[in-house]
């Protein structure tokens, strides 16, 4: 288990920031079908960037992208049902407004969020950079069953234990880019 952590990093191609949008788009389909509310071949903006370290069973992934609408309805459920999992986020810039089965909420920069993919899921976002964790479903029955259904803010907003976590969601990305590959297990613990 020598080397770095396991990472997939995408690039800007040699076609540029449109090919960098579909790529993106892609790589995000397990999740969402993602529509871009500026067409990518006329965007100012710049193009969506990721990087994915897999920590065990889960994963880190820093990802910046433009404005956005994510549709997780039925049918895209279906078609990606071995993708039921719960995404751990904090923005960092930009928002983020979604429903996600029954509740609705607001991702802001500093938050942590659910966003429960085991329910019918709209988010309508601004440019933004995030951090995610992806937790698989059966993580989430054997190490943090209480998170099974949970949808929306994690913890009370503004409060010491959501600052906590956010703050750990930055310092793991600067660490994910240099940790050995062994360190992961404690990465995801």
């Amino acid at each position: 288990m020598r080397g770095r952590l396991p990472s997939a990093r995408l690039g800007l191609g040699v076609n540029g920031a449109e090919e960098a949008f579909w790529q993106w788009r892609a790589a995000i389909s397990p999740y969402f079908d993602s529509v871009p509310l500026v067409d990518p071949r006329r965007s100012a903006a710049p193009p969506p960037t990721c990087v994915q370290y897999t920590l065990g069973d889960t994963l880190l992934i820093d990802t910046t992208f433009p404005r956005q609408v994510f549709l997780r309805d039925a049918r895209w459920r279906r078609q990606h049902d071995d993708a039921d999992h719960l995404l751990v986020q904090v923005f960092l810039r930009g928002g983020n407004i979604v429903c996600c089965g029954d509740t609705e909420y607001i991702e802001r920069p500093g938050g942590v969020f659910a966003v429960n993919l085991g329910y019918e899921t709209t988010g309508v976002s601004t440019d933004a950079e995030v951090l995610t964790l992806v937790l698989p479903r059966p993580w989430l029955a054997s190490a943090a069953e209480g998170l099974v259904d949970v949808r929306g803010h994690l913890f009370t907003p503004d409060g010491s234990a959501e600052r906590l976590l956010a703050d750990y969601m930055v310092s793991l990305r600067r660490e994910a880019a240099t940790a050995r590959r062994e360190s992961a297990p404690a990465m995801a613990e």
